[in-house]
């Protein structure tokens, strides 16, 4: 078992220490670092080059004290002394916090390279996009909890609850009425957006007087022109929009609908961007709708 601790300063390197004296931490005893009953300084020197010769530590210099180096360098240090112990399991927390760009994407190659020799990686971040890229498996944990245990795209696509939903991502969350429960669906009633079929598996945790009708910015499109809803759509007014490059973000006002729905809208050619106060018709299809 090897440990990456989420604050590498205070519990993954003595800053005053050196580089090559930082590596041996916690592997002192390791009988490659040892000469009889001495450690073997130069030994580990070696050892400590050649680890940032591999993890690209700069400067590659193993004398140099662990506080003189960047943050990212540091916690390749840190890295580069417990991955290269080729552990079956390795534990590590806040991976790339306070690490600039170039050198997240190093950890996060380190982090897969292990992965794909059938390592196993207990990964924990509050770096939402992190967890989703790195992870095979997600458990989120709420008040001390796992609450589900799925992957990326389960978690994302069928959230258990609502906690999970808007923790995973970004979701609407609407009033509705179920009117019956049919053999393979619901027939429900969704403030703002009128009537809809809803299958039974999406209703993960079944429904109550509380439970919502949730759906994802993505899965609302807004309709330009003569363009027709492939299920069902309704009247809306733009208040805001966020062009962002390849992504447009909206937020609709949609009669019987007090707060805003956000919509996210990927930018193609020949798509304008609609302006704040544009008239525009939302489409939606009743396989988006969650029950929650």
């Amino acid at each position: 078992i090897a440990h990456v601790p989420e604050d590498r300063q205070r519990e993954g390197l003595i800053m005053e220490f050196a580089a090559w004296e930082n590596v041996a931490f916690g592997y002192h005893h390791d009988a490659a670092y040892r000469a009889g009953l001495l450690m073997n300084n130069a030994a580990i020197r070696a050892d400590t080059e050649g680890k940032m010769a591999r993890f690209d530590v700069r400067p590659p210099d193993p004398k140099l004290a662990a506080k003189n180096f960047s943050g990212g360098n540091q916690q390749k240090i840190v890295l580069a002394r417990e991955i290269e112990r080729n552990p079956d399991l390795l534990l590590i927390g806040q991976p790339t916090r306070g690490v600039d760009i170039g050198a997240i994407e190093f950890i996060h190659q380190q982090i897969i390279a292990l992965r794909d020799k059938g390592k196993a990686v207990l990964l924990v971040s509050v770096e939402l996009d992190e967890i989703m890229a790195l992870s095979d498996r997600i458990a989120v944990m709420f008040d001390g909890r796992i609450t589900q245990l799925a992957s990326p795209q389960e978690l994302y696509r069928r959230p258990i609850n609502r906690q999970v939903a808007d923790f995973i991502g970004v979701m609407n969350f609407l009033d509705m009425e179920i009117k019956s429960k049919l053999e393979a669906c619901y027939s429900i009633e969704i403030a703002g957006l009128g009537k809809a079929m809803v299958p039974l598996d999406q209703a993960p945790a079944g429904t109550s007087s509380n439970t919502k009708a949730g759906i994802r910015p993505e899965m609302l499109t807004l309709l330009y022109d003569d363009q027709i809803a492939i299920e069902n759509e309704v009247a809306a007014s733009v208040i805001d929009a966020y062009y962002v490059g390849d992504m447009t973000y909206y937020e609709v006002m949609i009669e019987g609908i007090e707060k805003p729905v956000e919509i996210s809208m990927r930018n193609t050619a020949g798509r304008a961007v609609l302006e704040r106060g544009a008239a525009t018709r939302v489409g939606w299809g009743n396989e988006s709708i969650l029950l929650l």
